[in-house]
């Protein structure tokens, strides 16, 4: 299984990719960390829970973020990246 999205210009200005609900489960749970690989560079990383009423303050939803800083100095807005997990249980991302 991978994970794949295009990157926005507020994943990269703050340091995150997003998770897509549906997707949360090919991740760790929130606030475990654990080594994503980017080029031959491993980084320590979590997943962070945000509350969010992006959908209205009567619609309260939860998303969850990799907290990743290499994404601000490795990729730009627009890149499209695949996140792998390895049998170790690391993950590999890379620039699509």
């Amino acid at each position: 299984m991978e994970y794949s999205r295009k990157l926005s210009s507020e994943e990269i200005g703050q340091g995150y990719v997003f998770i897509d609900k549906k997707n949360w489960d090919f991740f760790p749970k929130p606030n475990q960390t654990f080594g994503v690989c980017v080029g031959e560079l491993c980084h320590i990383a979590k997943i962070e829970a945000k509350d969010c009423t992006c959908m209205g303050e009567d619609k309260p939803q939860l998303h969850h973020h990799l907290i990743l800083p290499a994404v601000k100095a490795k990729f730009k807005k627009g890149d499209s990246i695949t996140i792998t997990k390895k049998e170790d249980g690391t993950y590999d991302l890379v620039k699509k």
